[in-house]
């Protein structure tokens, strides 16, 4: 009982029972009756199956995203939630309804909703659901099978790179331990024909072995060689076409050191080989029209030959055999059969006729301040037999002189 009094008016008021102020509620008095909270229900439609899409494990008391609610029940069917907020007051003055606690989850229930709805790549493994698990798992495996791929194709290209470097260094041994002939036309081959590094070791080898010549010459080569015939003469030459510098041979060089192609006299000598000469010889000047009328000196002599016979394209002759052939063969024709290359070739063995070693050799030389050098117009093959014969120069086929006969 508890009294209080004020002076002679002073009324007195009694309460029977107890009342403790923690068991105090703003929802439930002393003397209401109570009911328990039943909590509250929420939909989740339109996010799939409710045990596939729902992410049960922010329910784990470990999880660092739990959202602030208990699942009561699940109706799978109906797709609707029971649940029970953790701050529930447990009971309240109005039967089959939720406190206010368990009114208010709805903005914890949006959140889980977006959860559900996002990308499972941008998630941590904390709030997936089972949908989520398993193509976040999908994805795993196939970024694993990638990036297993990537390592198979790294290691074949390792291998491959080991195999080609082993290529390299065998390569560089044979250019290393052997004088490889030509080796810059090799490599230019290599390059031109685009080579793999394992042919080009190969033709190295076969280079060094003396099995295989490369012969793509530049014209400094070609420049080379002729300078060394020219000073060195043939022996040089052969010496260093066999070197590893392997410079080309005489024969290669033959057609670029022949300047002009002169008519060889066959048999004896006519006028019109020399014609076709001197044509050949003063050509360039009688076309710029730079020629003038200067003195000109005829000289005779005999340079030493091959001592081989020939065929000669330009005319269908036999080449290469003396002036005696005129008086003891009857043509220098070749024509369609080998009638007259054998009739040569009896002579040859009978010592009628003989194979040239010599050849005569008349030259034009203009007195003049440029151009002056001797200009071979008749080239014939000889065997140490001398011989007279005339023949006219004209000055207007060869437009050198004026008409005069000359006797060598």
């Amino acid at each position: 009982m508890i009294s209080h009094q004020r002076g002679s008016r002073c009324r007195t008021t009694s309460h029977v029972g107890t009342f403790s102020p923690e068991s105090y509620s703003p929802y439930t008095y002393p003397s209401a009756p109570t009911h328990p909270c039943v909590g509250s229900q929420f939909s989740w439609n339109n996010l799939g199956y409710i045990f596939d899409s729902y992410p049960f494990t922010i329910h784990d008391p470990a999880s660092r995203h739990n959202p602030g609610y208990d699942i009561l029940s699940v109706d799978a069917v109906a797709c609707v939630f029971h649940v029970r907020a953790k701050r529930c007051h447990g009971v309240v003055s109005v039967p089959y309804t939720a406190c206010p606690s368990c009114l208010g989850l709805g903005p914890s229930i949006e959140v889980v909703r977006d959860w559900a709805k996002q990308d499972s790549e941008k998630k941590s493994f904390a709030r997936l659901s089972h949908r989520q698990l398993t193509e976040r798992l999908a994805s795993l495996r196939k970024r694993l099978k990638t990036e297993q791929t990537k390592r198979a194709d790294y290691i074949k290209m390792l291998t491959r790179a080991r195999k080609k470097l082993a290529t390299y260094q065998r390569f560089y041994r044979i250019i290393s331990t052997n004088n490889v002939p030509g080796l810059p036309r090799l490599l230019s081959n290599s390059a031109d024909q685009a080579w793999s590094i394992s042919k080009t070791a190969e033709m190295a080898l076969l280079s060094s072995q003396g099995k295989y010549h490369p012969r793509n010459y530049t014209a400094f080569d070609k420049d080379l060689a002729i300078l060394i015939y020219e000073l060195g003469g043939g022996g040089a030459l052969h010496a260093l076409n066999k070197a590893p510098s392997m410079l080309p041979s005489r024969h290669t060089i033959a057609n670029i050191r022949r300047k002009h192609r002169l008519r060889i006299s066959v048999g004896e000598v006519t006028i019109s080989s020399i014609l076709e000469n001197i044509e050949i010889l003063f050509k360039d000047d009688i076309e710029v029209g730079a020629h003038q009328r200067v003195g000109i000196t005829l000289s005779q002599d005999e340079i030493a030959g091959d001592g081989r016979a020939c065929y000669l394209p330009e005319t269908d002759e036999i080449g290469g055999l003396c002036e005696h052939t005129i008086s003891e063969l009857d043509t220098h024709k070749v024509g369609c059969d080998l009638e007259s290359i054998k009739a040569a070739s009896r002579a040859v063995r009978e010592g009628r006729v003989h194979v040239g070693k010599e050849f005569s050799v008349a030259a034009f030389s203009r007195h003049a301040e440029s151009d002056y050098g001797a200009k071979p117009v008749l080239l014939m093959p000889t065997y140490k037999v001398k011989r007279l014969f005339t023949f006219v120069v004209r000055p207007q086929a060869a437009a050198v002189s004026n008409s005069s006969r000359v006797t060598l």
